[in-house]
């Protein structure tokens, strides 16, 4: 019986120690305030946005023949705390921490294809939960890492891209 309970626990222990560990993900292509900055509003062109940021995740044409171009990057990493190793204890006990970055950009060209409008949001967030016990998940925002642009959309805009 000593035996099997022994080996019962070493491959718990192997799975939890092989299969646990650092996770991240990263979506799309990180956006710096210099390439926001580049485009602006009334000169730049399509193919100058598309030249400084690639190709947009997703396009979309209103019904009045403008253009919105949408640019998105998505970060997350997380490991486990330490207390997640105790066997049988862990999972009740251990929890994760981590951090997470996500940037949008959304270019609105004219019938022209030059740049009418821009709006550019930078999120950065810290990630701490807690194991099975006193399962709480606390997300704290981090100043951005990049500064706001110095051209952002207006709620005129929005409420163009509203109708119908």
């Amino acid at each position: 019986m000593k035996r099997l309970i022994c080996f019962i626990s070493s491959v718990i222990a192997v799975v939890l120690l092989t299969g646990a560990g650092c996770a991240s993900t990263t979506v799309g292509t990180k956006m710096s305030a210099n390439q926001v900055d580049q485009i602006k509003k009334g000169v730049s062109t399509r193919a100058e946005v598309e030249s400084i940021l690639g190709s947009p995740v997703h396009t979309s044409i209103i019904g009045d023949g403008r253009r919105i171009m949408t640019y998105s990057y998505f970060e997350q990493s997380a490991s486990p705390k330490g207390t997640t190793f105790i066997p049988w204890a862990g999972p009740f006990l251990g929890g994760a921490r981590g951090e997470r970055q996500q940037q949008t950009l959304q270019v609105i060209l004219n019938k022209d294809s030059i740049v009418e409008d821009l709006e550019f949001s930078d999120a950065r967030s810290r990630i701490d939960s807690n194991g099975l016990v006193a399962p709480k998940i606390t997300v704290t925002p981090v100043s951005p890492a990049v500064p706001p642009p110095t051209v952002l959309a207006t709620n005129k805009t929005f409420s163009a891209i509203s109708k119908p």
